[in-house]
């Protein structure tokens, strides 16, 4: 499996390539300021939108890649990119009302996809300021905590995402990130 990931300057990201790589995907890292040609060069199997600082609108090409390609590559988003999906779709993306950065918090998801075989509610690394508290008509959310949503997915394009951090020590400790990362590769393996 191939997939093209796409850093906005963010510490994790070659954290998160390598839990990649270890489910078994041939990870190729682009920043977010490459053209939309070399974000889809290779043909991946999947391109994910990495965490990143400041909002949406910020995160170099993460919009317009999104409003090139979002019928012709599954997407998978992790904290900024589940944010730009949001955004793109037509979810305003806004400021929480309580900041949570580098803490674990229990969140309850639908046990199938990507969450397949993980505990419920499981622990997860959250690092945000920004999030929604509801999805476009066109998404389904499948994670959630404290009336903020952690996961959601699209209702017929394979594009989905999550708010919270998989790779993050607070996450993969319980083994809950790690089986996560395991099921986005399997599920996206053509």
């Amino acid at each position: 499996m191939k997939i093209n990931y796409i850093d906005h300057h963010d510490s994790f990201a070659n954290s998160i390539a390598a839990y990649f790589r270890i489910a078994g995907a041939d990870v190729t890292m682009y920043e977010s300021d490459c053209s939309l040609e070399t974000a889809v060069s290779n043909t991946p199997d999947l391109i994910v939108l990495g965490p990143g600082p400041s909002g949406p609108k910020e995160a170099g090409n993460y919009l317009d890649l999104l409003g090139m390609h979002h019928n012709k590559f599954p997407f998978f988003g992790i904290c900024l990119g589940f944010q730009a999906m949001m955004e793109y779709f037509g979810q305003h993306v806004i400021p929480l009302d309580h900041i949570v950065h580098g803490t674990s918090v229990p969140i309850d998801h639908a046990g199938q996809g990507v969450f397949y075989g993980i505990r419920q509610p499981q622990l997860f690394a959250r690092y945000n300021s920004l999030g929604v508290h509801q999805v476009p008509e066109c998404f389904r959310i499948t994670a959630s905590s404290n009336e903020i949503v952690m996961a959601a997915e699209h209702k017929s394009l394979p594009i989905e995402g999550v708010q919270f951090h998989p790779e993050s020590v607070l996450s993969t400790t319980n083994e809950g990130g790690t089986k996560l990362i395991c099921n986005i590769v399997r599920k996206y393996t053509n």
